[in-house]
């Protein structure tokens, strides 16, 4: 028996001539796509229910017009799916993000926007104590200047760039070369973390970092989902590829919510 699930999707702003001298604009316009990676063919997962076209009229002789989908989607082809949104705030300027269908396995790209968001915070919360806790260690005698100076070099920088290279010789006087970290500033932040890391678990039975000497980090450390492979589709508003939905249910009494402002749709699987 198969059983589908209903998403609203938003295309593009068309955008008309009206004369010659006005054409229609928007400067934050915002539109939407279906992300799935699939069983099957495309044909046979993702139906057009209806398309319409709305038209708005702005300022002066100016026309929008806005293109939306009502897609069925047959759940037992799918693997996950979600919804990519991407906004322009202007022809140089967009943002695009990843939202959950409810009840749906989300997939990868959502678990990637996910640590994005959360490992900064993560970065945040330990980048001072990794720091510190390298400071105090390397202060001990038997230690030896050769890593204690780049330590002490290192916590009292604060512009990146400059962070990023005391670090870096901070890595290489512990014979950590192979510790890397991107040049941002999210990157540079992690550096000392990693460095730790890095020390806790090559030199800490020789150096005695145990029980409350050994480095630790403070909350849970956020998963990255590693490489996403892009076997994924993503199916926009005129997608050339899908066919007319023939199943046989009330359009007009499909329980069609919006939550949240998110261009989705909950509905009761019909089969």
């Amino acid at each position: 028996m198969e059983k589908f699930f209903f998403l609203e999707i938003k295309g593009p702003p068309i955008r008309e001539i009206v004369n010659e001298d006005h054409i229609s604009t928007n400067n934050l316009n915002d539109y939407s796509e279906l992300v799935l990676k699939a069983h099957s063919e495309i044909e046979e997962t993702v139906f057009v229910v209806k398309e319409e076209i709305s038209k708005e009229h702005g300022s002066g002789n100016q026309l929008k017009a806005n293109k939306t989908a009502l897609l069925a989607i047959n759940q037992g082809l799918i693997e996950w799916a979600c919804v990519k949104r991407t906004t322009f705030y202007n022809p140089s300027s967009t943002q695009e993000s990843w939202e959950e269908i409810p009840g749906v396995p989300s997939g990868p790209l959502l678990e990637l926007q996910k640590f994005l968001e959360l490992y900064p915070e993560w970065v945040e919360r330990n980048t001072y104590s990794a720091a510190e806790w390298l400071y105090k260690i390397t202060q001990r005698e038997e230690i030896g200047d050769s890593i204690f100076e780049p330590v002490d070099i290192a916590v009292s920088k604060t512009r990146k760039n400059d962070l990023d290279a005391a670090w870096k010789d901070v890595a290489r006087a512990f014979g950590l070369e192979n510790v890397k970290w991107p040049n941002t500033l999210t990157g540079v932040k992690a550096a000392p973390i990693k460095i730790a890391q890095a020390v806790q678990h090559n030199l800490g039975d020789s150096w005695g970092l145990r029980g409350e000497t050994a480095f630790r980090w403070e909350g849970e450390k956020p998963k990255h989902p590693g490489t996403i492979k892009k076997d994924y589709i993503l199916v926009g508003c005129g997608h050339k590829h899908l066919k007319k939905f023939q199943g046989d249910f009330p359009l007009m009494t499909l329980p069609l919510e919006k939550e949240k402002g998110l261009p989705l749709t909950k509905a009761e699987a019909v089969s």
